[in-house]
């Protein structure tokens, strides 16, 4: 993750170029495989993390460009889950290391993405729950969802991402060296009588 100043500022060029309206990023959830808490291994929509850096299932945000306001809509863990998980920051807290102020419960998404007859710009969409998700939230049927995408913000989003800060360059350069280390630890183990499976496991072990 990076400061929050990064993030503040991504996210007011944004607003800068889309100028009215409502922003907003749907995070990704986990993907159960066989039942509820038996999940795939997590991964953040990327827009969310760079707009928002927070990579962890069950948010969602909206930029307000009329108020000009940033908001994160997620949950603090349960009692339940604080027993099973153990504490864990708020959402609030959370939300203060990427420079947002404002955080509000999920409950309140729906409410919030349709009073005032706002535009709503959003991006397309990858993956089912998230299209069901739209669905539910704005009332756009999955199959109409691609047609409301929209333009401005993707190409927004495009003139953003294209353009490479130092911090970003640094972070791929790191990425790239601990690839460099993956294949060639793979080269150096293939061998006759080693199982592929071994071999995974030691480069996913350079990865972690």
């Amino acid at each position: 993750m990076f400061s929050s100043q990064t993030y503040v500022e991504r996210r007011k060029k944004l607003k800068e170029i889309i100028k009215s309206g409502l922003i907003f990023f749907p995070g990704n959830d986990y993907t159960p495989m066989n039942y509820p808490a038996n999940v795939l291994r997590y991964r953040q929509d990327s827009s969310f993390l760079y707009y928002f850096g927070l990579d962890k299932a069950g948010l969602n945000a909206v930029i307000d460009v009329d108020n000009n306001k940033d908001i994160i809509f997620g949950d603090d863990r349960s009692l339940d889950d604080v027993v099973w998980m153990g504490p864990a920051p708020t959402l609030a807290e959370e939300a203060k290391e990427v420079g947002v102020e404002f955080t509000m419960s999920s409950n309140n998404l729906a409410e919030y993405l349709t009073k005032g007859n706002r535009e709503v710009h959003f991006l397309p969409q990858y993956r089912a729950d998230n299209q069901l998700k739209i669905e539910s939230l704005l009332g756009i049927k999955t199959s109409e969802i691609k047609e409301k995408v929209s333009l401005p913000l993707v190409r927004a989003v495009i003139e953003q991402r294209s353009i490479k800060s130092a911090e970003e360059v640094a972070e791929i350069e790191k990425a790239l060296d601990i690839s460099f280390e993956m294949n060639t630890l793979a080269m150096k183990l293939t061998r006759s009588g080693l199982l592929e499976r071994e071999i995974y496991g030691w480069i996913e072990g350079t990865a972690l």
